[in-house]
């Protein structure tokens, strides 16, 4: 799953040369969701400060539980100390891009 999360869009590139239908399929769904109050599980940007020891405020895509109200919850992941790692490193490479927007 993890290489499917990283190199889907890679691979819709490859095979039609661009991802405008999947993004407009995807904010489609999501938005569906929203509307339905469905409470499916999507990977979304969340602020995932105080999950898995992350100090900072910081969006990651994680799969949350989204309704009419929005993300209701983050879904409980199990992960090994080697993931953990990754998603810290993945945190902090965010956090200083975060840093670096002038808004």
């Amino acid at each position: 799953m993890n290489y499917e999360v990283h190199n889907i869009a890679y691979e819709i590139i490859k095979l039609k040369g661009y991802t405008s239908w999947a993004i407009g399929l995807s904010v489609a769904k999501i938005v569906q969701a929203i509307m339905a109050n469905s409470r499916n599980v999507f990977a979304l940007s969340t602020n995932v400060k105080g999950f898995h020891g992350i100090e900072n405020e910081v969006y990651l895509s994680l799969p949350v539980v989204l309704g009419s109200n929005g993300i209701t919850h983050v879904v409980k992941q199990n992960l090994n100390e080697g993931e953990v790692q990754k998603l810290h490193k993945s945190a902090e490479a965010l956090l200083a891009v975060q840093n670096g927007l002038v808004i």
